[in-house]
């Protein structure tokens, strides 16, 4: 990417905003302006900075932190028109880059879905909404739109539930019986009354837009067929009428994410509708749409639906769940702000509502300086105070100067929100030094002082997994970006050996390059494996699969600590089976090159002792294969849905090499499935149910476990180790028992590891283990980096129920 991005040069910190969902203007109890940004699995952040100083970044605050919520990934975010102090939350699924699904990207398999919540002092204090039993629940629902009607009524929109991607609708959700006071106030206390909900649209829910007369309002429904793409209600919600006349979507497409945007002057209240638009047949095949209608207007020819004319596509690189954003600028109907996807992000666009529009980009010659935002858009929403168009997207916040006219500027607001979301994490406790696979925002390196930290993007994309070599100073650090930078890029048609995988050591960066030996095709997984021998640090393995070229298995890499990177050797055949994950060098065993793998059906070893040949044992359950990209007749790549993460996880004890623990996610099609994890004492030839009943309790109110990543700790007593897992509610551990005499078995409950206060309420994802300097790293998704000193001390006391135990930092 050769332009300047703004992203690149003050978002990607240690503290970062991946996945800003959306922000909003509030006040405070106090009367003071704040700005809430609300991120899709970091929580809600809030700042009291004005936002238009480009010299001095604004400081930011988790609001969540302390408070009484079940729920870390945001999906809604409003602020009342009734008063400006109260906001509403809604909870859904985490990152948009979680989804999958062959049959058009919307399957979500992560989140917390927890409901909604609310402040009424601008943010200072929140509470979860309670709900009758006697009406229906949200709990368990992708909430995606909020309005607040009056001091007692709610208009709640969701897209789908946990376990059905096409339950939505609209609830109407009543705290009261109504009057002077604001009900909601009562509501959020904890003797408060609750609220109850009636369901009164049984359709996807997207977007939700108001007249401002507390009876009107437009809904926009998710993959809808352009006959029902809109709804209306003139009664605050009770009821809904299909509102969709002239709306016609691209030939064989529906609408991913449609958002709907309004402007309201004396004559007349206007709509926009928006979407990127997916065939589900063929969910490459990507456009968009846009239309505008009056409220108000008959259902005749002149009051449906009008399209607004677009020069190009705004789905730049075939991916619909990123957002189309639409937004009006207070007091000036004539200009619509409209965000798409890749080179597409951001437009001015007048004379909307005439035969020929004017677009023009916000991008490029349009600015002084020629900086852009992240990409992957979400939404807008307006700076009175600088007269400004904030951007929200997975690279953070954003604010464009001037957007009326040009010469306006791109600057980042991220300033010190440290919602990043991390794949892995691997760090030197000698000097706190770190790199990190950042979801959408590069492999990073950095250091835990000065503070705040800076991390430079060290490989630009989608960073994956990480490792390192701690038998240098300083250490050896080792990165990937998707498909171990293989698939040809989409943007640049080439293929990285560069920047995409390789080690980094003090300012020495060198590449491990890969596209000599093989195809793109035989790196199928957006997570492709690789780890360094643990005992010998001069080697790396990785996995490839079988092509029409190559052979499928894994292969060695010469890493020296001085000389050049060896060509990758194959080692130990695969044939067609496919490998998900792997563990390289045997601890503690008379094989310091044993290979540990894991697909969705076995676990596998290999060894000097056994000629390198592969042996493979059966799970007692199978786990979900990662969703992969299709190749068309032509052998070219075809953009689609695909797997962002690992879908299972395997631990190996650093003092026994025959104890492993795996774990996973049962199904990535849809959540549903049994989460169970398993541990053996044998390679895996026989396995104990590591309590997995007790881990989904333990995780409660988060509606699912989703392991993430799992690490055995050797305690203090022969045969001893504490398990640990990531969830979607943090570290949990179990502890297990080994040896001759008892085989295996691991403790009736899990534990979480750090009170909520030192490590908050976060999917946890990768985690890392140094057992020389006894330090845990943890990356989440959603919070950035967490360490735990003197873990295995740490971990001890919890085995035996003393306090103490919860040093994360």
């Amino acid at each position: 990417h050769r332009q300047r991005h703004v992203q690149q040069s003050d978002a990607t910190k240690m503290a970062s905003a991946s996945a800003t969902h959306a922000a909003a203007a509030v006040r405070t109890a106090r009367g003071e302006r704040a700005w809430l940004a609300a991120t899709v699995n970091g929580g809600i952040w809030r700042t009291l900075d004005t936002l238009g100083d480009e010299a001095t970044p604004p400081h930011w605050a988790n609001v969540l932190d302390g408070q009484p919520v079940s729920c870390a990934s945001i999906s809604a975010l409003t602020v009342s028109e009734l008063d400006p102090k109260v906001a509403f939350a809604g909870c859904g699924p985490s990152s948009s880059s979680e989804m999958g699904g062959v049959d058009g990207w919307d399957i979500v398999n992560s989140g917390h879905w927890g409901g909604v919540m609310v402040t009424i002092d601008g943010g200072d204090s929140w509470s979860m909404l309670t709900f009758d039993t006697s009406g229906a629940s949200l709990e368990g629902r992708y909430v995606s739109a909020l309005e607040h009607v009056d001091s007692s009524t709610l208009l709640v929109g969701t897209r789908s539930t946990l376990v059905d991607k096409n339950d939505g609708g609209m609830f109407v959700c009543t705290a009261g019986g109504g009057g002077e006071d604001d009900a909601y106030a009562r509501a959020r206390t904890s003797t408060g009354i609750p609220v109850r909900c009636e369901q009164t649209l049984s359709k996807p829910i997207y977007s939700l837009v108001s007249a401002g007369d507390g009876q009107t309002y437009v809904a926009a429904l998710a993959m809808a067929e352009a006959g029902a793409a809109t709804a209306l209600s003139t009664d605050g919600g009770t009821s809904w009428a299909m509102w969709a006349d002239g709306i016609a979507w691209p030939t064989g497409q529906l609408p991913f994410y449609p958002t709907l945007a309004v402007v309201r002057t004396p004559d007349t209240i206007s709509v926009a509708l928006g979407a990127l638009t997916v065939d589900l047949k063929t969910p490459s095949r990507t456009s968009s749409a846009m239309f505008w209608r009056d409220m108000g207007a008959s259902s005749g020819a002149e009051g449906a639906w009008h399209p607004i004319d677009m020069p190009e596509s705004l789905d730049g690189d075939a991916m619909p769940k990123d957002r189309m954003a639409l937004l009006f600028a207070p007091g000036d109907d004539k200009t619509l702000y409209v965000a798409g996807n890749a080179d597409h992000v951001a437009w001015r666009v007048t004379d909307w509502r005439g035969p020929a529009p004017s677009w023009d980009s916000l991008l490029g010659g349009d600015t002084s300086d020629g900086a852009e935002p992240h990409c992957d858009c979400r939404n807008f929403a307006w700076d009175d105070e600088s007269a400004s168009l904030l951007l929200t997207s997975d690279g953070g916040v954003f604010r464009r100067s001037a957007p009326a006219q040009s010469g306006g500027k791109w600057t980042s607001l991220v300033g010190d929100i440290a919602a990043i979301e991390l794949l892995s994490v691997r760090y030197d406790a000698r000097d706190g030094s770190w790199v990190a696979g950042a979801q959408d925002n590069c492999v990073l390196l950095g250091s835990a002082a000065p503070s705040p930290s800076r991390a430079l993007c060290v490989e630009f994309g989608d960073g994956t997994l990480t490792d390192i070599d701690r038998s240098v100073s300083p250490a050896r650090f080792f990165g990937s970006t998707q498909f171990l930078g293989q698939v040809e890029d989409d943007d640049n048609k080439i293929r990285n050996d560069t920047f995409s995988f390789g080690y980094f050591e003090g300012s020495k960066q060198v590449p491990i390059p890969l596209s000599s030996t093989f195809p793109e095709k035989a790196f199928p997984f957006f997570v492709s494996p690789f780890a360094v021998n643990a005992v010998d640090p001069e080697k790396l393995m990785l996995w490839a699969a079988a092509t029409e070229s190559t052979q499928g298995g894994f292969y060695e890499v010469a890493i020296p600590h001085s000389g050049p990177v060896g060509k990758p050797i194959l080692r130990v055949p695969t044939q067609s089976t496919t490998v998900f994950t792997l563990l390289y060098g045997r601890a503690a065993s008379e094989d310091a090159n044993g290979i540990a793998a894991l697909n969705a059906t076995h676990i596998m070893h290999a060894s000097a002792k056994s000629a390198d040949t592969l042996r493979a044992y059966a799970l007692p359950s199978s786990y979900a294969t990662p969703v992969t990209l299709n190749y068309d007749k032509e052998g070219d790549i075809v953009l689609g849905p695909v797997s962002h993460d690992m879908t299972v996880s395997l631990a190996q004890s650093p003092a026994d090499a025959t104890l492993v623990a795996v774990g996973g996610w049962p199904r990535v099609s849809d959540n549903g499935g049994e989460e169970r994890v398993f541990v053996s004492a044998d390679e895996g030839r026989t396995w104990v149910d590591a309590s997995s009943k007790a881990l989904v309790e333990a995780v409660s109110p988060a509606r699912r476990v989703r392991v993430s990543g799992l690490c055995l700790i050797p305690l203090s007593s022969k045969g001893a180790h504490a398990l640990l897992a990531s969830t979607t509610a943090g570290v949990f551990a179990a502890f297990v028992e080994a040896g001759l005499a008892v085989g295996v078995t691991v403790s009736a409950n899990w534990v979480r590891v750090g009170e909520y206060t030192d490590l908050p309420l976060v999917l946890a994802s990768g985690l890392d283990y140094d057992a020389t300097s006894d330090t845990l790293a943890l990356a989440t998704m959603g919070r950035g980096i967490y360490t735990l000193s003197g873990a295995a001390r740490a971990l001890e006391a919890m085995k035996h129920g003393c306090k103490g135990a919860t040093a994360a930092e």
